[in-house]
């Protein structure tokens, strides 16, 4: 037999915090039938599974695009562009990784690379790379210049020999003919 405790609701009130608000109070007092005990654990079930319902999380933040990939060209250019400021050396390193291995620029880039960062025989053998693809003096300077602090005179006069000669210069003109008119 269930028994009717006219002080069974007020004391569920206290122990929720004053919350009857749930299925167990509207059953226990429509019916009036129903017993501490249990009034006790559906009104608990009630409130945490009404505390469970929370709003959705709000929606992630929009992210920006992406930049395009970077084309050879335009990396070679910004790899350049760090370099003469000597900051962002890993950056640039990064950069000439994309790049493919058969250019001259490239080489050249990372001979300049491994010269800042200290390392002289790497910068030379950069340097030598870039020279079988492409003959340019400014190269074979640094080349000659890195060789001269390594200690290797030899090859330091044999690199400074292969510097092309300044172009001659221009030769005097010729003054002009005059053209006589045609009788």
């Amino acid at each position: 037999m269930v028994s009717r405790r006219p002080h069974a609701a007020p004391r569920a009130r206290t122990l929720l915090g004053g919350s009857l608000a749930g299925p167990a109070c509207i059953i226990g007092t429509v019916t009036g039938s129903i017993s501490r005990p249990l009034a006790l654990a559906a009104t608990l079930c009630a409130a945490l599974a009404g505390g469970c319902a929370t709003t959705p999380p709000p929606p992630p933040p929009p992210v920006a695009p992406e930049p395009p990939p970077l084309g050879v060209g335009e990396r070679l250019d910004l790899a350049a562009r760090l370099l003469a400021d000597g900051t962002d050396l890993p950056r640039v390193r990064l950069l000439l990784e994309g790049v493919p291995p058969r250019s001259a620029r490239r080489d050249q880039l990372l001979g300049q690379l491994a010269e800042l960062s200290g390392d002289d025989a790497g910068a030379v053998l950069a340097y030598d790379r870039s020279l079988a693809r492409m003959d340019d003096d400014d190269v074979r300077l640094r080349r000659a210049l890195l060789l001269e602090r390594l200690g290797r005179a030899d090859e330091v006069r044999a690199d400074l020999e292969r510097l092309r000669p300044p172009a001659p210069p221009a030769a005097k003109k010729k003054p002009e003919r005059k053209l006589r008119p045609l009788q």
